[in-house]
């Protein structure tokens, strides 16, 4: 018969392990393991568009305000010349932030006291291209950094900018590995190709239908539809790509 002793020893380990191996209580209840910020603790508006990490880990997020960043224990918001709201972001493979705005391009660099502040690129684009609103996309190609507004297309290969006026208006440009596409009212899904933007394969499907995805998949690039469901681009056609998510 087990002595009091031994009965307490044994009972004592079957509760540590009963509760190592318990889930928490955040877990019990479904709650992720997730904080939360308010615009008040972050410094800025409630809405935010884009969010892209720098090299040392830092968090950079597009707002109404500017770009806001995150050490892991501070937030500071860096503001465009104009204040106005940033809509896009990307980090380019040197770890320099690029930055879409209302009316601005440019990119995140040290100041005089070594502290992130916002560049504008404006200067360096020609006089008349400069006259552009919302950069709804920033995307780090192998080509350069690319921004796109309803106006134009900008490739900046860190020198100088390459600039594409749109016919109507651009609506949303991707890129998939080092491909740049670009959807244009009335138009269609243009990529960009030996200096100009020409009509993918059955692009003109999408004339009037608005693209909100395009993903590399095997055998071409899923195209995500707004109305008209999902398509496989592939170097000859544009083909339906039936799913349940239709």
């Amino acid at each position: 018969m087990p002595t009091l002793r031994n009965w307490l020893a044994s009972t004592a380990l079957g509760l540590c392990v009963l509760f190592a191996c318990r889930p928490s209580r955040a877990q019990d209840l479904g709650i992720p393991f997730i904080r939360n910020f308010t615009p008040k603790e972050y410094g800025g508006e409630a809405q935010n568009w884009a969010v892209a990490q720098g090299p040392r880990g830092v968090i950079y997020i597009a707002n109404n305000q500017g770009v806001l960043a995150y050490d892991g224990a501070r937030w500071s918001l860096i503001k465009t010349p104009n204040r106005t709201t940033v809509r896009s972001l990307a980090a380019s493979p040197d770890g320099r932030i690029f930055v879409g705005a209302v009316g601005e391009v440019g990119c995140l660099a040290p100041d005089a006291t070594g502290r992130m502040a916002y560049l504008s690129l404006v200067d360096r684009l020609p006089e008349e291209a400069r006259a552009f609103t919302d950069v709804w996309t920033t995307r780090a190609t192998s080509k350069g950094i690319l921004f796109q507004s309803r106006e134009e297309l900008l490739l900046y290969d860190g020198q100088r900018f390459q600039t594409w006026k749109a016919g109507t208006t651009f609506h949303v440009a991707f890129t998939v590995g080092d491909r740049i596409f670009v959807r244009q009212r009335e138009v269609g899904l243009l990529e960009l190709r030996e200096g100009r933007l020409q009509l993918v394969p059955g692009g003109d499907k999408f004339a009037k239908e608005s693209v909100f995805a395009m993903l590399p998949m095997k055998d071409g690039i899923l195209v995500g539809s707004r109305n008209l469901g999902l398509w496989r681009l592939t170097a000859s056609a544009l083909e339906p790509f039936p799913s349940e998510a239709d």
